[in-house]
């Protein structure tokens, strides 16, 4: 999973790949039933599928990102144009995972799928420590219980497990703190 500042842009990501795979399975449908003018690329008779400008966006941003200057966190822009790249490239992952220019296959749907879950994934799912049906349970039917370490997502334990009163040695103080 990713860490909570980076969850942020793991949903821009995703809302951008996603908004980038709509419009450009609109605008096909729409060109190729004249309803729209052709606005394809074509250079010496050759047609320039989408996926090209993608791939030059998912270049130029990791190109950005990799050689400016800090650590500091990618901007917006930056994030937004890497999920509208992926979308693009992704929307014709058929053509290139099998090499023909048949635009409407079912492995570019399923590729856009699997995208999906896993920018979802990172960027709404639990905390892993907090990833265990009991622990999302906890949260929401305990919620007064359940302990600020483990982000909401964790039932405190007892402070002194031991019945006689004596304190536990530090290694299984350590062994409680995991869970």
């Amino acid at each position: 999973m990713l860490p909570p500042h980076a969850r942020p842009r793991a949903r821009l990501v995703l809302w951008s790949l996603l908004i980038a795979f709509v419009v450009s399975r609109v605008l096909s449908i729409l060109i190729m039933l004249h309803k729209m003018p052709d606005i394809y690329l074509h250079v010496r008779g050759t047609h320039v599928h989408h996926l090209n400008y993608g791939i030059f966006l998912l270049a130029g941003v990791g190109a950005y990102l990799l050689f400016r200057p800090g650590p500091a966190a990618p901007p917006a822009a930056a994030t937004i144009v890497y999920g509208i790249g992926l979308g693009l490239t992704f929307d014709e992952f058929g053509m290139w995972l099998h090499l023909n220019g048949d635009y409407w296959q079912r492995a570019s749907f399923d590729a856009v799928i699997v995208l999906t879950v896993a920018l979802g994934l990172a960027g709404f799912a639990l905390p892993p420590r907090c990833s265990s049906f009991f622990c999302w349970w906890a949260r929401f039917a305990w919620p007064r219980r359940c302990s600020p370490a483990c982000s909401g997502g964790g039932v405190e334990r007892e402070s002194n497990p031991i019945p006689d009163g004596r304190t536990p040695p530090s290694w299984q103080a350590s062994l409680r703190s995991e869970y």
